[in-house]
């Protein structure tokens, strides 16, 4: 499945070559095929290309506007959200080795004993024995899926922010009003799963507005509370939104690659819990306790 707005290096690349062609006179089909993206859809999106392509190539085609601005518009998107993955992926590099190191403690624990002492392994064919490497796997299972829960949660997932930011942006730039901007963002994302959701209430809105709906009334607090503060300026002041959504998709990217970088930071201190609390036990457990017991009994 494609990723939503995870443009990869390749993708990006073959974006801007299509930038290129649809500038040098191509047609966006002609600039598809050439570039291996293939033959468009009925809806302007080729197949099988990155959520961020396929919504500019639908807008575009649905609207009428020049496919080259919103292409580059919506491959901004992706190019942030690209760089946000890479930021994450190098901050949590070092909580998730630590994790998958730490989650074999106490095999090496029990490991060290037995290379000390052979006589751990008769300790624990005993009936404390068992019960020690009973108690000692089920805290590390504990230890070890209580790190995975974390090392998950810290793992962000994509935001669509960013991209509804520039698809808007670009529907404005090609001359669509707030109310047909949405109408044309929501047709343009509605095909992506992770996005379904949100070109509903997209839809939503426009058709609020376009009844005649107030603001506050047409726009639920839920929905992309960035884009709502962006637009409403100009819908309410006849502000030029395209600078608006311009700096605020800035903004958000910057905040975004903050908190991925927050979330590695708290993430090493948050493993020492299932560390000290499930880990260094089980290791107790299952290493420490049976060699002094098979020490103990080899002195008597």
């Amino acid at each position: 499945m494609r990723g939503l707005t995870r443009g990869s290096g390749a993708e990006l690349a073959d974006a801007a070559a299509v930038v290129g062609l649809l500038r040098g006179g191509l047609s966006p089909h002609d600039a598809f095929v050439a570039v291996g993206w293939g033959e468009p859809a009925a809806d302007g999106a080729p197949p099988g290309v990155d959520a961020a392509f396929a919504v500019a190539a639908r807008l575009a085609h649905a609207t009428g506007a020049s496919l080259a601005p919103i292409l580059e518009a919506c491959a901004e998107a992706a190019r942030e959200d690209s760089e946000a993955e890479l930021i994450r992926d190098a901050a949590l590099a070092g909580p998730r080795l630590s994790a998958r190191v730490l989650a074999w403690l106490p095999a090496v624990g029990l490991g060290l004993a037995v290379l000390v002492d052979t006589g751990v392994l008769r300790t624990l064919v005993t009936p404390l024995g068992a019960t020690l490497v009973v108690a000692g796997a089920a805290l590390t299972l504990v230890g070890r899926w209580w790190m995975h829960r974390l090392v998950r949660r810290a793992s962000a997932r994509p935001d669509p922010t960013g991209l509804i930011l520039h698809a808007v942006r670009a529907a404005m730039l090609a001359g669509a009003d707030v109310a047909s901007a949405l109408a044309a963002v929501a047709l343009a994302v509605g095909p992506e799963p992770e996005l379904g959701a949100i070109a509903v209430r997209l839809r939503d809105v426009a058709l609020a507005l376009a009844s005649g709906d107030d603001w506050d009334e047409a726009w639920p607090s839920a929905c992309l509370p960035a884009l709502e503060r962006s637009l409403r300026l100009p819908w309410e002041r006849g502000a030029h939104a395209a600078p608006i959504l311009a700096a605020v998709a800035s903004g958000e990217a910057v905040a975004r690659r903050r908190s991925v970088q927050i979330a590695a930071s708290e993430l090493s201190v948050r493993l020492t819990l299932p560390l000290a609390l499930c880990l260094l036990p089980a290791f107790v457990l299952v290493g420490i306790v049976p060699l002094l017991v098979s020490l103990v009994g080899g002195l008597r």
